[in-house]
């Protein structure tokens, strides 16, 4: 069934708010801001949010849901590698240059820190989804190990996309982008 034009405002809304915070962070952009990135007015806006926080949370929401599709995606490929295709396509120069568009961990984790409870268990709960998914191709053989390993693998990414887009110098990038993949691929133990 198609989205009505209702539900295709509250994404477009949604969808910039979640660019306007990893671009400019969350007190980097206000109400009007989002609206006009969304090519709606203010007043749509609180048609269908009552807060700039209200919006955030869904966009934390959206952002972490779009991680969940990915890795349930790249996990459910036959090729036995994926994890390792995978770490070098979230650490490419495409995604690591795309800093409005790029994955919520890395992208919204900083401003989430800052936000309410209620932000917070939203990041959490589909956070705890992510790490279900990738926990089984870890390398450990206790599910324990395994969940330390997941956590220190996204840690790794999300953590090293942040230092590769705060750094200009293209051969520091370079040797980041490489001690981020080497790390990355130790934990998950692939080639």
């Amino acid at each position: 069934m198609a989205e009505s034009k209702r539900e295709q405002t509250r994404q477009k809304i949604v969808n910039a708010t979640g660019r306007g915070v990893m671009k400019h962070g969350y007190g980097g952009i206000g109400v009007d801001g989002i609206a006009k990135d969304a090519g709606v007015t203010s007043g749509a806006f609180y048609g269908h949010f009552s807060s700039k926080s209200e919006a955030f949370e869904s966009s934390v929401s959206a952002g972490m849901e779009a991680l969940i599709d990915g890795l349930t995606e790249w996990s459910s490929r036959e090729e036995k590698k994926w994890l390792s295709k995978f770490i070098g396509w979230y650490l490419s120069d495409e995604r690591l240059n795309d800093l409005d568009n790029g994955c919520a961990l890395p992208g919204l984790s900083v401003d989430v820190s800052r936000a309410d409870d209620s932000v917070k268990l939203v990041y959490e709960t589909k956070l705890q989804r992510a790490i279900e998914i990738l926990e089984p191709f870890m390398k450990s053989k206790t599910k324990a190990m395994r969940y330390s390993e997941t956590i220190g693998l996204l840690a790794i990414l999300a953590g090293g996309v942040v230092i590769v887009r705060a750094v200009n110098d293209k051969d520091i990038r370079t040797k980041i982008v490489k001690g981020i993949i080497r790390q990355s691929k130790m934990i998950a133990e692939v080639s």
